[in-house]
C-alpha cells in the first residue's frame, strides 16, 4: 500500500478506512511478504535441525519455496504494470531483478540440500526487495494517493533535529551492544539440533 498510495490530506492525516487497505494489490503484498519469510524460516531451520527434523524442514522449505516464487513474480509484474517502481526520483535498476533471481535459485540450493546457501539467496532477495521499494519511492515515505504534493517525505515527516541528534547518540551505544549480544547467542546456540537425546546436553 505504501508503493500504491494512500488517501491522505493536506493536514497529512489519512482519510480511509480498513477496507481502503484491504485492496487485491496490498493483499498480494501482504501475502508475498508472509510466504517469503516462511521460506526464510524454513531455510533457517533446515540450518539448525539434523535427521529426521532437517528432511522436514527441507520438504516443507522446497514446497514453499514455489508458493513464495508464484506470489513473487505476480507481484512485481503487478507493481511494473502499475507503474509504482517510476513513483519516485531514483530507479532501481537491475536491484529486483537480482532479488527475484535469488529467490528463484534458493530452489536449486534447495534441492541439493545446502540449506546455508538457501539462506543466503533468501537473506539477499529480502534485503534487495527492500532496497527496491524504498528506492522507488523516495523521497517520499507514504505516498497520497489523493494529491501526491501531500506525500509525506524523508524532509516533512522527519522528526526535529535536537530528536534525531539524541536518538543517533543512544543508536551508536546501544545497537552495538544488541550485535555483540545476538553474536554471543548465536555462537552459543551454533550446533545443530536432533531428536537424540545426548545432544541435547550442553
Amino acid at each position: 500500500n505504501l508503493a500504491r498510495g494512500v488517501p491522505i490530506n493536506a493536514d497529512m492525516m489519512y482519510t480511509g478506512d480498513l477496507f481502503t487497505l484491504l485492496n487485491p494489490y496490498g493483499i498480494l503484498g501482504g501475502l508475498t511478504t508472509t510466504v517469503v519469510f516462511i521460506l526464510h524460516g524454513a531455510n533457517f531451520l533446515g540450518l539448525k535441525l539434523e535427521g529426521e527434523l532437517r528432511e522436514r524442514a527441507n520438504l516443507f522449505a522446497k514446497r514453499i519455496w514455489i508458493a513464495a516464487s508464484i506470489l513473487y513474480i505476480a507481484l512485481s509484474a503487478s507493481t511494473y504494470a502499475a507503474g509504482f517502481w517510476a513513483r519516485g526520483i531514483v530507479n532501481p535498476g537491475s536491484i529486483p531483478i537480482t532479488a527475484l533471481v535469488a529467490l528463484l535459485v534458493t530452489g536449486t540450493f534447495l534441492n541439493n540440500k545446502k540449506e546455508g546457501w538457501a539462506f543466503i539467496m533468501t537473506s539477499m532477495n529480502i534485503v534487495l526487495t527492500q532496497v527496491t521499494f524504498f528506492s522507488m519511492i523516495f523521497p517520499n515515505v507514504m505516498i497520497s494517493s489523493t494529491n501526491p504534493a501531500w506525500s509525506l517525505t524523508i524532509h516533512n515527516a522527519s522528526s526535529s533535529q535536537y530528536t534525531l541528534t539524541v536518538m543517533s547518540i543512544i543508536a551508536l551505544i546501544f545497537v552495538p551492544v544488541v550485535l555483540a549480544y545476538q553474536g554471543w547467542t548465536y555462537y552459543m546456540f551454533r550446533k545443530r539440533v536432533s531428536t537424540d537425546r545426548k545432544s541435547l546436553v550442553y
